[in-house]
């Protein structure tokens, strides 16, 4: 069961014709919106993000906004105003993640189902459940047996801490399924006719907290503040 605190820091987010998912993450005593770089590619401070709550989008200033050091599919947007309470605690960090535990995923891959007051009037996000299949910490990289739609992206891959309180922890951004290339072909007019489609294998990439964490210290050490 997702506790209260996990759909409270998960956001359905919009920048220019791009929808996805959004995670508020708390990284060295700093609040960020973490989502998957495709998302919002090329977004500077001076833009603002698009938030679903009360049935429609509202916009959010920003203050600062990173990507992953090397090129991973993650952004950290920082907001000019707190999304989150300080009493809704989820740890940010791969530490603790156990292999081959249970694994949820939270997304907007549709339109919100309405929260009922439950969320702030964020509406409630879908869950998908799986395991942790593999990673690669050093690559950044965490596996689970999960099939995502679009809209999922930039969704927090959540894991069960294993105590009382906090009881789960958000260890990466979900960028998007695995898919294998397949191949055939039809007849048109006498003549075979190859193509190539893409299948999804039920596998979701994600990238983990690690190299979020990884970015901010490097935009920290560059500016000397964030």
């Amino acid at each position: 069961m997702i506790t209260s605190e996990c759909y409270h820091r998960t956001l359905r987010i919009q920048y220019r014709a791009n929808v996805g998912t959004a995670f508020i993450a708390d990284i060295d005593g700093e609040e960020w919106v973490v989502t998957a770089k495709h998302l919002v590619e090329g977004m500077t401070p001076n833009d603002k993000l698009g938030v679903w709550q009360d049935g429609g989008w509202k916009e959010l200033e920003l203050s600062a906004v990173v990507f992953g050091v090397d090129g991973e599919d993650i952004a950290l947007l920082s907001p000019e105003v707190p999304m989150a309470s300080p009493e809704m605690r989820v740890p940010f960090q791969t530490a603790g993640m156990v292999y081959a535990s249970d694994c949820y995923l939270l997304g907007y891959p549709y339109e919100p189902i309405d929260d009922r007051g439950m969320n702030r009037g964020l509406g409630l996000p879908f869950v998908t459940k799986g395991c942790i299949s593999a990673y690669d910490l050093d690559k950044h990289l965490l596996f689970a047996d999960i099939t995502n739609n679009y809209g999922f992206s930039g969704g927090p891959l959540i894991v069960p801490t294993g105590v009382a309180k906090p009881r789960f922890q958000c260890i990466g951004i979900v960028q998007g399924q695995v898919m294998q290339e397949e191949g055939g072909s039809v007849r048109v007019n006498g003549q075979e006719v190859p193509f190539d489609y893409d299948v999804p294998v039920g596998l979701s990439v994600a990238i983990a907290a690690d190299a979020a964490i990884k970015a901010v210290k490097r935009q920290s050490n560059d500016t000397g503040s964030i």
